[in-house]
């Protein structure tokens, strides 16, 4: 056997081709550790104001969450128990008045930084929350929407129950912008304009959201509230800043409630409470029978005048009674 022969079986095999550069690329992308985001541990150190212990950040925001979640259970608890031998009444008529002035074009990150991303935002998801759940509960009442603005309180949506057309015309009316001052006067007389013409069996409401730290009005509001409360008319008021007298008072003369939103998450649940009926006084709903009926979808030949507006429609429901054409259900009619 040739030496030359043999020696080639101990031979080195032949180089492969291996890209060295791999390697360096790949902690060219990992970075050096300057370049990364550095991390000031000492300033997740926060001091427990009742005790004085020291503890992480991350152990605070822990213990805060779940405080707000057990603070949270408690309201849903408190809400959802429910008391026998109270009277409820199944048939509301609620008018929704949004505070709609320079309060609440106030971003979050001016001084009143309480809502996220700002209070426009906060209150047109709690505002659909709560219209669309509205009316899941309570399908055989109506709601309207008000907007407090320039000193005025204008009207946004008018008195029907299709949760639909209110969340968009709420939409419709953020876009115009929120300006000018808030007249809280103007706003309960409106509302009792629009509850005018709820029969003895109604429940009429007030569920008010409240931004300002103040109320323009031109005449004495004591005698306003005085008048909401022989009209019957309860007032819910959530306020978004500082808890003021006069909202109190008028929730405490007329049996409502009055609570201030801490943050978004506080203003979705406070409307959320207003979605089961409150309790109602014995003499002042007095049990009747009420004349209800089964309206049908029909085509229409020729237009005719729809009772909710006016306008000409070719297909609406009827009413088996008085045989109006309505565009949506339920409603009332003049039967």
């Amino acid at each position: 056997m040739n030496p030359a022969s043999r020696g080639n079986r101990f031979a080195a095999p032949a180089p492969s081709n291996i890209d060295l550069d791999d390697d360096d690329d790949a902690k060219a992308d990992v970075g050096y550790a300057w370049e990364t985001r550095f991390d000031r541990t000492w300033d997740q150190i926060t001091e427990d104001p009742l005790t004085g212990s020291l503890q992480t950040h991350s152990l605070a925001l822990a213990a805060a969450a779940s405080a707000a979640r057990s603070a949270r259970h408690r309201r849903r608890h408190a809400l959802s128990s429910s008391t026998p031998g109270i009277q409820r009444s199944i048939i509301r008529f609620v008018v929704l008045v949004l505070d709609m002035s320079k309060a609440l074009g106030e971003a979050a990150s001016t001084s009143a930084g309480d809502m996220r991303p700002s209070r426009a935002g906060a209150v047109m998801e709690a505002c659909e929350g709560f219209v669309r759940g509205f009316f899941d509960q309570n399908p055989v009442s109506h709601l309207c929407v008000m907007a407090m603005r320039d000193g005025v309180c204008e009207r946004v949506s008018g008195m029907g129950a299709n949760p639909a057309a209110h969340v968009a015309a709420i939409r419709a009316a953020l876009e115009k912008g929120a300006y000018g001052e808030t007249s809280l006067e103007n706003a309960l007389l409106a509302s009792a304009e629009a509850l005018q013409g709820v029969p003895s069996y109604g429940m009429k409401e007030v569920v008010i959201v409240y931004g300002s730290l103040m109320s323009t009005d031109r005449g004495d509001i004591r005698e306003t509230i005085e008048m909401c409360k022989n009209e019957k008319i309860r007032a819910e008021v959530i306020g978004m800043g500082a808890e003021l007298f006069v909202l109190k008072s008028l929730a405490n003369t007329t049996g409502g409630r009055y609570s201030v939103a801490m943050n978004e998450i506080y203003l979705s649940e406070m409307l959320q409470m207003n979605l089961t009926p409150p309790p109602t006084a014995k003499a002042s709903v007095k049990p009747s029978l009420i004349p209800m009926g089964f309206p049908t979808l029909k085509v229409l030949k020729e237009p005719k005048p729809s009772y909710n507006d006016g306008k000409l429609i070719r297909e609406g429901y009827e009413c088996p009674r008085c045989n109006v054409i309505c565009i949506e259900k339920p409603f009332l009619t003049p039967a």
